[in-house]
């Protein structure tokens, strides 16, 4: 049986316990549109609802425009995925997270992201990474093409590639699996 046949059969309804969970989980429609926050999301990057998602992540914006997209088609039905965000602070913040399509039917209506873990900025050398550098440095040690990262990034074929130069400058080295391996070693991935 489904979990949504299950929890009719038993008369639950878990909204209450999202909406008290301690992990930051936020709700928008397929116009990305935040539509519902639970409280450790609001603590985490302010109240957002009735704004564009994009607004917690304006570094990340084509990326996100391009996730919505293909999820519309009905790709990425599941994600787990990293991105920098604006805190309710001001500040940065690197989150890892879940992001969950939601569909009516066939219809793609929306996403559910769950914040898994929010990255500190330690590491041997904070700062040392722009957020999009950091970023690429995570897609080469998932083993993505310059192909794939481009279009998990939102951006041409030709911008990702810079964006990989442009790191492998910044790491102080000359191939995408020395990137990897400087990464891990100065434990920025």
């Amino acid at each position: 049986m489904s979990l949504q046949r299950e929890l009719r059969a038993l008369g639950a309804d878990i909204t209450l316990s999202l909406e008290q969970l301690d992990a930051p989980i936020s709700l928008a429609d397929a116009a990305g549109f935040v539509r519902w926050q639970n409280a450790a999301a609001i603590e985490l990057v302010g109240d957002k609802r009735g704004t564009r998602f994009t607004s917690m992540a304006p570094d990340y914006v084509q990326q996100t425009r391009a996730s919505l997209a293909r999820r519309s088609m009905g790709a990425d039905p599941i994600s787990y995925e990293t991105t920098v965000v604006l805190g309710a602070d001001g500040e940065r913040k690197r989150i890892k997270l879940i992001v969950l399509s939601l569909v009516s039917g066939t219809e793609f209506v929306g996403v559910l992201n769950i914040v898994k873990e929010v990255v500190p900025d330690g590491g041997a050398a904070p700062g040392r990474l722009t957020p999009r550098q950091n970023e690429t440095l995570h897609l080469l040690a998932a083993g993505l093409t310059t192909e794939q990262i481009a279009e998990r990034l939102g951006v041409s074929r030709e911008t990702a590639r810079n964006y990989i130069r442009r790191l492998l400058r910044a790491l102080g080295v000359h191939s995408r699996l020395e990137a990897v391996v400087r990464g891990r070693e100065d434990g920025l991935i």
